[in-house]
């Protein structure tokens, strides 16, 4: 009965350690595909800017680009292009006022998707060392649940 449980959780917990691996191998192998799509992704994202049912992703782009200043994914063209319109958001403004948004030479220059890019290359080791711990948990779960299925097995048959 326990042996079955143990068992499971050595297969889910495998299952899910492999498939880490291989989103980890193609993120690998397509990352300039990856850094393309996600591009293009953004820019869809720039059409749903301040529309209903998107607080969430509006608040993301205005964090985004207050926190980073810049505007835009690969430039503040990008509000023009998906937009049809000649106004960047608020939160593109070097200062806030009320005519900063119509104003191109108070505009934040940077694209965000190079300065979110720099950051996340900055701070990789960070993220190494906890995908470092989460995989050191993962491989200790798989190795105990083995020990422990051998352990039970080997109590069930002494006992039956």
């Amino acid at each position: 009965m326990a042996t079955g449980a143990i068992i499971m959780f050595f297969v889910v917990l495998s299952t899910l350690f492999l498939l880490e691996l291989v989103g980890l191998l193609v993120f690998v192998t397509c990352r300039d595909k990856f850094d393309k799509y996600a591009q293009s992704n953004l820019k869809e994202g720039l059409k749903l800017y301040d529309t209903e049912g998107n607080l969430g992703l509006t608040k993301a782009w205005n964090h985004v680009q207050n926190e980073f200043r810049c505007c835009g994914v690969q430039s503040y063209m990008d509000w023009f292009e998906v937009r049809n319109q000649t106004w960047v958001p608020v939160s593109c403004c070097l200062q806030q006022s009320d005519t900063c948004q119509e104003d191109s030479t108070s505009w934040w220059k940077e694209p965000c998707y190079e300065k979110v890019k720099l950051w996340l290359g900055e701070n990789i080791s960070a993220m190494g060392i906890f995908a470092a711990c989460i995989i050191v948990v993962q491989v200790l779960g798989i190795v105990f649940s083995m020990l422990m299925y051998c352990q039970v097995r080997r109590a069930e048959k002494y006992y039956d």
